[in-house]
This record gives C-alpha cells, sequence and structure tokens, in this order.
C-alpha cells in the first residue's frame, strides 16, 4: 500500500435508532451488532487506528477497558452529533478533528448495520483507494435492475423519471446496470473528506461486494433475515 500517515476506521455506533430499537447495542450471534464491525476492522490488519464512536447513553452500554486493551479508540460524541438525524458523515468530521489527522492520512466508514462483510473486502477497499489513485471508495451492489427501470414517486402521486436522458424503448441489455450502494465500505483521503464534505464524490471507486456481504440492518425484517443468515452458517 501507498504509504499515508495514518489509516483510520471510523464505525459511528449511536445507541439510538429509529427502525430497529438499540440496534447496534442488540445482539446478533451472541454479540453486539458493533463488535462484528470492530472485529472486521482489526482483523483486515490494514488500519492504524481502529475509533469507536459513541454516544453518552452507548458508553454505559460496553466495556471500554476491554475494547480498548484490544486495540479499539473509543470515542464519546458531543451531545450535538448524538442525535438520530445526524448524518454518519459528521461523525466522520468529527474524529478528523478529535484525531488531528491531516493530508497524508486516509479515513474508512464503516457502518456496524452491515455485520456480513469480511475483513477481506476491507483490504480490498484500502488497497483500492491507497493504489489506484482516487478520490474514494464506495460500497456497491449489483441489483437486478437497468437505468430505464428506474422510477420515482413525485409528491401528487405520479411516475418521474430518474433522470431525463432515460430511452423507454431500449432494449434491457443495452442500458446500463443499476448498483446500490450499501454500509459495508466508504473511504477517502482526508482532503477528499474536507473539501468535498462527504465520500460520494464524482468519480468515486465501486467497490464491488457480493450480496451476501451487503445486507443493511435497518428495518426488523432486515433483523430477521440476519439471524437467518447467521443460523444457517451456524
Amino acid at each position: 500500500m501507498s504509504e499515508i500517515s495514518r489509516r483510520v476506521a471510523v464505525i459511528p455506533a449511536k445507541s439510538c435508532s429509529a427502525g430497529i430499537p438499540n440496534k447496534n447495542f442488540r445482539r446478533l450471534h451472541g454479540k453486539p451488532l458493533f463488535m462484528h464491525t470492530v472485529e472486521q476492522a482489526l482483523a483486515a490488519h490494514v488500519f492504524s487506528d481502529v475509533v469507536l464512536v459513541l454516544d453518552d447513553s452507548g458508553y454505559t452500554l460496553i466495556d471500554v477497558d476491554a475494547l480498548e486493551s484490544g486495540g479499539v479508540t473509543v470515542i464519546v460524541r458531543p451531545a450535538h452529533l448524538s442525535n438520530p438525524e445526524v448524518h454518519a458523515i459528521f461523525v466522520v468530521f468529527y474524529v478528523i478533528q478529535h484525531l488531528e489527522l491531516g493530508v497524508e492520512d486516509a479515513v474508512a466508514m464503516l457502518l456496524p448495520t452491515s455485520p456480513f462483510r469480511t475483513p477481506r473486502t476491507i483490504r480490498e477497499g484500502m488497497t483500492a483507494l491507497l493504489t489506484q489513485k482516487v478520490e474514494a471508495v464506495v460500497g456497491v451492489t449489483k441489483t437486478t435492475w437497468r437505468a430505464n427501470n428506474l422510477r420515482v414517486i413525485s409528491d401528487d402521486g405520479r411516475l418521474e423519471f430518474l433522470t431525463q436522458s432515460i430511452d423507454t424503448i431500449a432494449q434491457r441489455q443495452s442500458e446500463p446496470q443499476v448498483y446500490g450502494v450499501n454500509g459495508s465500505f466508504f473511504a477517502a483521503l482526508v482532503p477528499t473528506i474536507v473539501r468535498s464534505r462527504t465520500f460520494h464524490v464524482s468519480g468515486a471507486m465501486p467497490l464491488i461486494t457480493p450480496s451476501h456481504e451487503a445486507l443493511d440492518l435497518n428495518t426488523l425484517d432486515d433483523w430477521a433475515e440476519a439471524e437467518s443468515r447467521v443460523r444457517e452458517v451456524h
């Protein structure tokens, strides 16, 4: 990998959740949900720092000493970043400032809602960021859709095209393949994050992850599917 001063994994784990109560601390296969991501980040062996960012309530639910002795840095986010409506990118900004990261550092955001990613996928993402001269790498999953199949429903209940350049009579195979962003992996150099205020920059490299790794746990149905997968494997 390229010579980067620090490679930091940020795992934002708040205690509040709209879709699944206490989601990040709910137990999946015998451990809190966030621990799956912590263990994957450590096992990838590509990070100088693995940072778990909690709110005050979450901090009281974990064994901080055990985590820190295992190589994890635990940070409590300030109250204004603990609201469930606050986007995780603002937690990344806070970590960049808190750790005083600079222009030669890189940050990966690993959401704890993606417990099935593998250390190998994390390594592949970081390798792509540091060797391919790209501004960012974002985890995506191939869908069964083509661009001309996609619509949104407007406020007045009508179907609208996502873009104005759709050819409605084009053959399916001639239309672009659609990929969906999942929560498994986001990474960029610090200057890109500070300048763009997002990982979703134009020209970001896709990290195409297998569908079984891409499940994001946002609803109780997602949680039931995760538990079913765990039972099948174990």
